[in-house]
């Protein structure tokens, strides 16, 4: 009781200045009730500067939340001050990925990272699983794993889902491969959750093998295959295995993808984008979607694949390992005015993860959460925030439909 009485008047100016503060209050009973020492828990958070940071962790961050209520001990991070590490090895030292993720959300929602710093830590970290974990199976040579997706860019945030390929020289070498790797993905999903780990972007779909072997893949790839999975395969990531065969596995794709006419390509591309975003931007709620809205994350993907594919006959297309970013920079012209729609919208994205735990790209229609992210990301209102996202997907879709017209 003492050592909570010392506590209080810096608790009762926190509250006083507050968006919250009854959240706050509840947020610090559970953390509270959820540690066996209660005494010692109050007595490490006599350090005024540990404890203010400490209710702006339970007042904004619902994922860290979860994360302390679920697992109690992950609260020992802040304590040690673990949490306020600033390099990579040091946070991940003796980290398992729950408490990887607890950190980095405690420190995202302190300012203490930025959204690009979170999704290049996550992707690492995901990566040497992969790899160790890779290291363990019976596979034999001559096979490799890769990342698809916003995972080969190192574009992950809080939610994201893994994308990956298995790829060897020979399947009929490789007996039992698809038992091996089904059992590599159970364990992976083991060490990475409550991340997904998904092989849907393998030729032909989920009833397909797991494994497919090079020269199946360019048959697949010169008669069947679309130009939406030329677009992910352009971004494929080599993590582990023979990088030989993942050398050859690209030349495999360039040649396919020299092979496709250019007004199928930009035929494919522009029914794709109309097909997948919603091409009405609504009012504020349910009709807004920051990935799927015409104009948005989307838009952004299709019009970079746009790019891409301009250089469909030059090796420099492939980009897979790159950082969204740094591609963003050296593939767009006009590229301040992108940028800087693309980084509002991954705030958004990031802050609703870390604000309500939400798990969706779609605006919730829930009033009082868009107030609390608009508070969270420094936007004045909501229908501030409403304004400057129609403002970002006009632009967009204009830039995309007009280099959809010159492309060729």
């Amino acid at each position: 009781t003492d050592r909570f009485n010392a506590l209080k008047p810096t608790l009762a100016e926190y509250l006083s200045n507050s968006h919250l503060p009854d959240k706050v209050i509840e947020n610090f009973v559970k953390v509270v009730n959820g540690y066996k020492l209660p005494s010692i828990f109050y007595n490490e958070l006599s350090d005024k500067f540990l404890f203010k940071q400490f209710l702006r962790i339970i007042e904004y961050s619902a994922l860290a939340m979860n994360l302390i209520v679920e697992h109690p001990a992950l609260i020992e991070n802040l304590l040690s001050k673990k949490m306020f590490y600033k390099d990579y090895d040091s946070v991940t030292a003796g980290s398992n990925f729950r408490e990887l993720m607890f950190i980095l959300s405690c420190q995202y929602t302190l300012g203490l990272i930025d959204e690009a710093k979170v999704s290049e830590w996550l992707s690492v970290f995901i990566e040497s699983k992969i790899r160790s974990t890779f290291n363990h199976l019976e596979t034999g040579d001559n096979v490799f794993v890769a990342g698809l997706g916003s995972f080969a860019l190192h574009d992950v945030n809080f939610k994201s889902d893994i994308d990956l390929i298995v790829v060897a020289a020979d399947v009929e070498k490789q007996k039992g491969s698809d038992e091996v790797f089904q059992q590599f993905i159970n364990d992976l999903q083991k060490k990475l959750f409550p991340i997904e780990i998904d092989f849907r972007l393998r030729p032909e779909g989920k009833s397909s093998p797991l494994v497919w072997d090079a020269q199946n893949y360019a048959k697949y790839l010169n008669n069947r295959a679309g130009i939406w999975e030329f677009q992910s395969l352009i971004k494929s990531n080599f993590i582990c295995g023979d990088k030989k065969l993942f050398n050859r596995f690209t030349s495999i794709v360039f040649n396919a993808l020299k092979k496709k006419p250019e007004k199928d390509i930009k035929f494919a591309v522009a029914e794709m984008h109309s097909k997948s975003t919603q091409q009405k931007f609504g009012s504020l709620g349910s009709s807004i979607d920051i990935k799927n809205s015409a104009g948005s994350f989307m838009t952004l993907d299709y019009l970079l694949t746009l790019k891409l594919l301009a250089a469909a006959g030059k090796r420099e297309m492939f980009v897979g390992g790159r950082k969204k970013i740094k591609l963003m920079k050296s593939v767009f012209e006009t590229t301040e005015h992108i940028l800087n729609g693309y980084l509002f919208l991954k705030k958004i994205l990031f802050g609703l993860q870390i604000v309500a735990n939400w798990n969706k790209a779609k605006l919730p229609t829930d009033n009082s959460i868009l107030t609390e992210l608009c508070s969270f990301i420094g936007v004045e209102s909501v229908d501030q925030l409403q304004r400057k996202l129609r403002g970002i997907f006009l632009e967009n879709q204009k830039l995309f439909t007009k280099n959809l017209e010159n492309f060729g």
